[in-house]
């Protein structure tokens, strides 16, 4: 009889003992005692946790994590070694797939660009495909692995699905939005290296006459050479399983491209950076650790926000990696597997892991599209006024106009506040809401809101230098963190935020904060704006 989760357990686990921790939806006695056995290992710490689809494998339950010290069991790994999925969120409705063609073309489409089941690769090589192979040719004689020893035809199995519960969707979600979605690994090749360390750590642990709760928990313990030898080709099968996907999603974006008689527009795809890296979301840079277990929206290498996962990977090694742009440099923690997309080399964008990276490599830069309803709120723009030049007077605010330039703007304050008074060279509005001064608008705020708002802003604080560029300073860093945000939002690229002491009210230096805007994306002319103009 199997054992269903207890309903005294609301937070939907149950403490089998202190090493091992259920999930588990359903859990069969025989995957239970599986389970008990390899948690009993002395290196299994602090516990193994059985997921909710968690069944009897090999030794090792399948639907479990195992984390271990000093020790790692290849049957456990298992030998498939690097299975995984990968999706694509195209910009299609099913409709769209469906209007286009029979759907049974289509799946010949994709079944004539993907070798399929056990035993069937490539009979030749695609050039992208060709480019994997050279990156793995590359990798394994960097990690001294040794492919060829384990299967001489895995060149032509990239790009291969095979068999078992591997699978190529053509699928729609909840909203009728078409997604591309297969589950592979890394092959023969990898099953073959997995199979040659799982007999290795038998041998092994029969030699050393250890006491195994299960003859496939044999392990290979760290800093023996064997151990080392297993790590290698772990992470190369990997990386082999990782290209593999990437070559298949490739055709399976060209077939079904060609069906629907447009490009793919693809989602993005995940990679692995440190914690405290500042990532661009549509509602503001925020660090990736504090993203984590949750979808947002991230920008495209082709400047489109779309929904995706961040998770968390726990504690890894990673690189640090130091960028420059425009004098202003930054360092950026990253695992090695972790690909960058580069514009050097090849004369084409091409895809390099951080531990491929090389001193001079140019990264491939990516700004969001110009918003369709992208214009000048006028209310918007005279609120950015009042946040740059304004005055806060208890909990009401103030806008300031000096000079010609201020006040060919006044027509922006129309009906808001008080009727305009002068004071000497200084017009003033009062009356006007006092949060104007102190906060800026929501970064998730319609485009002619924020496109407004930077508009004002700039009208009151922003310049432009003898080289054109438009320019906004601060003595408040925060303010221009901000605005790259909301520039973000509304399709305007900016370059890093400089700083520099300068002399200002009193006698100790001060910082004053600029962030450079690009001038292409913004609009020469002014909008119109109720029955007049303003320049953004």
């Amino acid at each position: 009889m199997a054992a269903r989760r207890r309903p005294d357990h609301p937070d939907g686990v149950e403490r089998i003992n202190d090493k091992l921790l259920s999930w588990a939806s359903i859990l069969e006695p025989d995957t239970r005692a599986q389970a008990e056995r390899a948690a009993s290992l002395p290196f299994v710490q602090p516990h193994l946790a059985l997921m909710p689809d968690a069944h009897l494998g090999k030794g090792a339950t399948v639907g479990s994590v195992i984390p271990t010290e000093g020790a790692i069991i290849p049957a456990a790994v298992g030998v498939d070694i690097g299975c995984g999925m990968i999706a694509v969120r195209t910009q299609w409705q099913r409709q769209d797939v469906e209007r286009a063609g029979k759907l049974s073309r289509l799946r010949t489409a994709i079944e004539h660009a993907i070798p399929l089941s056990a035993g069937v690769y490539n009979t030749k090589l695609t050039p992208s495909a060709g480019e994997r192979v050279a990156e793995l040719e590359r990798a394994a004689e960097q990690a001294g692995v040794h492919p060829d020893g384990a299967a001489g035809n895995w060149r032509m199995q990239l790009g291969s699905l095979g068999s078992g519960n591997h699978f190529i969707e053509v699928s729609v979600d909840e909203t009728d939005r078409v997604w591309l979605f297969l589950h592979s690994g890394s092959r023969g090749v990898g099953n073959k290296m997995a199979m040659r360390h799982i007999a290795v750590a038998d041998r092994e642990c029969r030699k050393a006459e250890v006491d195994l709760p299960e003859r496939d928990l044999a392990y290979l313990t760290e800093g023996t050479a064997s151990f080392d030898a297993y790590i290698a080709d772990l992470r190369w099968a990997q990386r082999f399983a990782l290209l593999n996907r990437e070559e298949m999603m490739d055709r399976v974006v060209t077939a079904v491209s060609h069906h629907v008689g447009e490009h793919v527009e693809e989602a993005e795809r995940i990679n692995c950076f440190a914690g405290e890296t500042a990532v661009i979301t549509r509602t503001g840079t925020r660090p990736i650790e504090a993203l984590a277990g949750s979808w947002h929206e991230l920008l495209t290498a082709d400047g489109m926000w779309v929904k995706a996962p961040v998770q968390s990977f726990g504690r890894q090694e990673v690189w640090e990696v130091v960028l420059s742009r425009c004098g202003v440099t930054k360092t950026i923690r990253a695992t090695d597997g972790h690909r960058w997309l580069l514009r050097s080399r090849r004369g084409h964008p091409f895809e390099a892991t951080t531990a491929e990276l090389e001193p001079g490599d140019r990264l491939q830069f990516s700004f969001p599209r110009r918003p369709d309803d992208r214009s000048v709120d006028r209310l918007s723009a005279a609120r950015g006024f009042v946040f740059g030049d304004g005055t806060r007077r208890g909990n009401r605010s103030l806008a300031n106009f000096c000079g010609d330039k201020d006040r060919d703007l006044m027509h922006l304050f129309a009906g808001l506040g008080r009727p305009p008074r002068t004071y000497g060279s200084v017009t003033r509005i009062t009356g006007l809401p006092g949060e104007w001064k102190t906060d800026p608008p929501p970064l998730d705020a319609p485009a002619a809101q924020l496109y407004g708002w930077l508009a004002g802003y700039f009208a009151a604080d922003g310049d432009v230098d003898k080289s054109g560029r438009p320019t906004l300073s601060s003595a408040n860093r925060a303010q221009l963190e901000f605005v790259r945000a909301a520039c973000l939002a509304v399709g305007i690229g900016t370059f890093g935020i400089r700083s520099r002491m300068r002399l200002g009210k009193g006698t100790e230096p001060s910082a004053l904060h600029c962030v450079g805007l690009m001038r292409g994306d913004l609009d020469v002319a002014g909008h119109e704006v109720g029955d007049a103009g303003v320049e953004a």
